[in-house]
C-alpha cells in the first residue's frame, strides 16, 4: 500500500538480518487487484543493474532499478518473488497486517493469478517502495512499535494510523507532497533489542536512510517500561528513556529532520499497568510534552484517553 502517487519506482529487498546470501531469481512489481492476482497489462520485471536477478550478501539490502508503471496515490501493488534456492527467512516483518500468498515451489511472478499454497500476514525479504517524485516531495517516517506497526488492525485494510495519516494527507492538495512510511515493529523498544532492533539500533537504518525523508513521528516507550517486569535485568528508568529520546532527536536535528514526539497512550486494565508503570508513563510524558526538545508534540496519550479514568483508553 503505498501513499503518495508516481509513474516510476524502485523496490527494495533485505538480507540484513540473514546470515547467508539470498539468492533472488526473479521479482516483478504489478498493481494488484486484490487476493493472490493482478491487473492484467501492469507487471513489470525488476531488475538489479540491469540482471534479472541478484544474490545480496548477508547484511546487505538491494534495490532494485526504476521501472516505468503508473501507480495512483494510496494505491495497492503486488511485488512477487522467486526464491529458487532453499531459503531461511531470516529477514522478515513479522504481522505486516497484509496478506502475502506463498506457492509451491516454481517461478510464478508472471502469473496474473498466482497459485496461492497457502498465506501469511508477514512480509518476506521486501522492505520497501520508492515511488520516484520530484524533489520538492518529501516522506514522514512513523517510528515506533505495536501502535503504529498495526497490530490488531484488520488485514488488508489499510487502517493503520499512518495509513490514516497518509489518506488525510492526500485528501489536502497542499499535503500530497508529503510522503508516510510505516517503520513500527510490534513489541519494539527504545533502549533494548526484543523483537527487532531497539529504537536506538535501527534508527539510521529505518529513519534517517529513508528516501526522501524530512520528518519523523516517534511513538515508543510503554514496551520499555512493560518490559522490565519480564527482565529485571533491563528495567527502564524515565532518566534513561528521556536520555534515549535524545539521543534520537540529535541524531535527527544532526541531518536536518523535524522530529516529532508521540505521547505514550493509556494502559490501564492491561497485564502490566501498575502505580510503577503508570508513574514511569507520566513522567515521561510530562517530558515529552514540556522539555521543547522535540520540534512538536503529538499528544496520542491527551486524545485516547478516557477523561474520566486517564490511565485508561476510552472505550
Amino acid at each position: 500500500h503505498i501513499s503518495i502517487g508516481g509513474d516510476t519506482a524502485s523496490v527494495r529487498f533485505s538480507n540484513e538480518m540473514g546470515e547467508a546470501p539470498l539468492k533472488i531469481g526473479a521479482a516483478r512489481i504489478a498493481l494488484s487487484a486484490g487476493g493472490g492476482s493482478i491487473v492484467p497489462g501492469t507487471s513489470r520485471e525488476l531488475t538489479f543493474g540491469g540482471m534479472p536477478s541478484i544474490t545480496i550478501p548477508p547484511g546487505a539490502p538491494a534495490i532494485s532499478d526504476p521501472v516505468s508503471l503508473p501507480l495512483p496515490p494510496l494505491g495497492d501493488v503486488a511485488i512477487s518473488i522467486y526464491l529458487p534456492d532453499p531459503t531461511p527467512t531470516s529477514t522478515f516483518h513479522l504481522t505486516g497486517m497484509q496478506t502475502t500468498y506463498l506457492s509451491a515451489y516454481g517461478d510464478f511472478t508472471d502469473e496474473v493469478s498466482f497459485p496461492v499454497s497457502m498465506t501469511s500476514i508477514n512480509y518476506y525479504f521486501l522492505t520497501g517502495v520508492s515511488v520516484l517524485a520530484p524533489k520538492r516531495y518529501e516522506a514522514v517516517v512513523a517510528f515506533g512499535d505495536s501502535i503504529t506497526d498495526g497490530l490488531a488492525s484488520t488485514v488488508d485494510a489499510n487502517r493503520r494510523w499512518p495509513d490514516i495519516l497518509a489518506a488525510r494527507l492526500q485528501s489536502r492538495p497542499s499535503m500530497k507532497n508529503v510522503a508516510v512510511l510505516n517503520n513500527g515493529i510490534s513489541a519494539n523498544r527504545l533502549l533494548n533489542d526484543y523483537v527487532g532492533q531497539s529504537a536506538l539500533r535501527r534508527f539510521d537504518r529505518d529513519v534517517l536512510r529513508q528516501p526522501g525523508v524530512g520528518y519523523v513521528i516517534v511513538l515508543e516507550g510503554i514496551n520499555d517500561i512493560n518490559f522490565g517486569l519480564l527482565f529485571p535485568d533491563q528495567v527502564a528508568t524515565p532518566d534513561m528513556m528521556i536520555a534515549g529520546f535524545s539521543q534520537l532527536i540529535a541524531r535527527a536535528h544532526e541531518l536536518g529532520l523535524k522530529i516529532y514526539g508521540a505521547t505514550i497512550t493509556p494502559q490501564g486494565g492491561s497485564f502490566f499497568y501498575n502505580e510503577e508503570s503508570e508513574a514511569k508513563r507520566e513522567a515521561v510524558n510530562h517530558w515529552i510534552r514540556t522539555s521543547g526538545a522535540f520540534d512538536a508534540v503529538l499528544d496520542f496519550d491527551m486524545v485516547l484517553r478516557d477523561p474520566m479514568n486517564p490511565a485508561q483508553l476510552l472505550p
